[in-house]
């Protein structure tokens, strides 16, 4: 009679199983906890996906507004269709009374000179704006990057003025 030696099928199976549902639970924790103990846990594979995971960061940056200037001639653009376009930095609704701010973009002309959601602007140096006047861009369009205007600006029951330094902003023509 011969003697068999090593593992039965059911038994190969079985340590498979018990392999897979180790790293399956290794690599969960790595994903879950992250970082470094993923390597540890979870092996590379833990420990990628959770160092991909820890790092997503929006990087910060400043911009210092103090001492901003257009220069004296602005460059020319390289790219055919592409132009310089004053850019005071708002999105609005147009209403009977004026064009009302519904978003301020951060940094712009508009957030440095004082303006907020909610403030619905009446006129552009003096050129009113509003249902059956030119809207706010069409009045900004009249002017040039780096120019100042004057805002006439309603805020709750007051009407208040705002000096602003128009930014430039490069726009592509579009091709049809």
């Amino acid at each position: 009679m011969s003697q068999r030696s090593g593992l039965s099928g059911c038994q190969v199976a079985g340590i498979v199983l018990a392999i897979l549902l180790i790293a399956s639970v290794c690599l969960a924790a790595g994903l879950v906890l992250g970082g470094g103990i993923g390597l540890v846990t979870g092996g590379a594979a833990g420990y990628a996906a959770g160092r991909a995971r820890s790092t997503r960061v929006e990087p910060h940056i400043e911009i210092p507004d103090e001492g901003w200037r257009l220069p004296e001639e602005l460059p020319e653009l390289p790219l055919p269709g592409a132009e310089m376009q004053p850019f005071l930095g708002v999105r609005y609704e147009t209403v009977a009374e004026g064009a009302r701010i519904v978003h301020v973009e951060p940094a712009s002309p508009a957030e440095r000179a004082g303006l907020g959601v909610g403030d619905v602007v009446l006129s552009v140096d003096g050129a009113p704006v509003g249902a059956g006047d030119p809207d706010l861009a069409t009045r900004v369009l009249e002017h040039e990057p780096g120019d100042k205007v004057e805002l006439r600006v309603q805020r709750g029951d007051k009407v208040l003025r705002f000096e602003v330094r128009l930014g430039a902003r490069i726009v592509m023509e579009r091709r049809r």
